[in-house]
């Protein structure tokens, strides 16, 4: 894990609800990677929907516009960024 926080500054898990709000657009600073541990969820990367399932991992690059959480189905995700 020591080596992760010289790599990586933020880092998180979610477990969506169905009263769950999407995440809208934005844009991140540095690397996201995303790891879908179960149910899937639905992305958007710069206008393109991807959908992912357990053990997908995602990602985008910095300053690349994306949302989350769109055709939301239960699922816990992990992130690091």
């Amino acid at each position: 894990m020591h080596m992760l926080k010289k790599v990586f500054s933020m880092w998180g898990r979610w477990i969506s609800q169905k009263s769950a709000r999407p995440l809208g657009l934005h844009k991140d600073p540095g690397l996201e990677l995303i790891f879908v541990a179960k149910g899937t969820v639905e992305w958007k990367f710069e206008g393109k929907r991807v959908t992912a399932g357990p053990g997908t991992v995602t990602y985008t690059w910095p300053w690349q516009e994306h949302a989350g959480g769109m055709g939301l189905a239960m699922c816990e995700i992990y992130w690091v960024q």
